[in-house]
């Protein structure tokens, strides 16, 4: 467990109960003034969401609400579009993660050779395996995109809530040099389990399986991803519905591509 893993246990707390209970918040305009507002809890479920633009600095932005298999071609079909940006933005603020092998096929997608990914660690210290088969290496290779890759300057956004797959693909490629992180220290919380344990009574266990390094030895699991440039929010900025964290991403790119030989870009 991590600091910023209680602090989303906390507010599960805080949002969570039986339904139909009832909740009393004060929030804060923008104006100063405060609004009590009571809510009754209902159940509801989030469909998963992509969105990709050229932000007005001419870079491209991309964002995707988890690492859901059903978003896959369509963020790799939004990478491709992006390709003659002069650099990119990949935001995973708030992703709580999802499936791994579809990180490592988003993370193939900025290198146009083969590369290394996250070393898994297994409790046995043998790949993992099914009817004596290897369904996972204990150090998977990520294929290169080939001509297909983003190779220009990428950064990737991240804050507290920032898990899983999220913390799998900004620790291995900052690890690897190919992208800056800016913005706050991820969760830490990066769980690998590859099925459910039954439980007496009917209930379900989900337990740690595989642990991921970075190629130079870093565990993000209890430790998290630190930012390159780290983006402090205050109160006023979401008073005020700024968003610094972007501001300090576009201004990085800015920095870094004027320092390209035009040729190059």
């Amino acid at each position: 467990s991590t600091p910023w893993a209680r602090t989303r246990g906390a507010l599960r707390k805080i949002v969570g109960g039986d339904l139909g209970s009832k909740s009393t918040m004060t929030f804060l305009r923008s104006d100063g003034s405060e609004i009590i507002a009571t809510m009754a809890r209902r159940k509801f479920r989030a469909a998963p969401e992509m969105t990709h633009r050229v932000l007005p600095s001419g870079f491209g932005y991309v964002r995707f609400s988890a690492f859901n298999p059903v978003l896959q071609s369509g963020i790799i079909d939004a990478i491709d579009s992006l390709k003659d940006t002069p650099g990119l933005i990949m935001d995973l603020r708030n992703n709580g993660g999802g499936s791994a092998d579809m990180a490592a096929k988003i993370m193939a997608r900025f290198f146009a050779e083969d590369q290394k990914g996250v070393k898994l660690l297994t409790r046995t210290g043998k790949p993992v395996s099914i009817f004596f088969i290897d369904v996972m290496k204990l150090e998977p290779e990520l294929k290169g995109a080939r001509e297909k890759a983003y190779t220009k300057p990428l950064v990737i956004l991240t804050n507290n809530n920032s898990a899983s797959a999220s913390e799998v693909v900004s620790g291995a490629l900052q690890d690897g040099g190919r992208a800056t992180i800016i913005g706050q220290r991820t969760c830490g919380c990066l769980l690998g389990y590859l099925g459910y344990a039954d439980l007496p009574g009917g209930g379900q266990l989900a337990y740690s399986e595989l642990g991921f390094v970075t190629r130079s030895g870093k565990r993000i699991e209890g430790e998290g991803v630190a930012p390159d440039v780290e983006v402090k929010l205050s109160a006023q900025d979401y008073v005020l519905n700024r968003d610094r964290v972007l501001e300090a991403a576009e201004k990085f790119l800015k920095d870094k591509t004027a320092a390209i030989p035009a040729e190059k870009r």
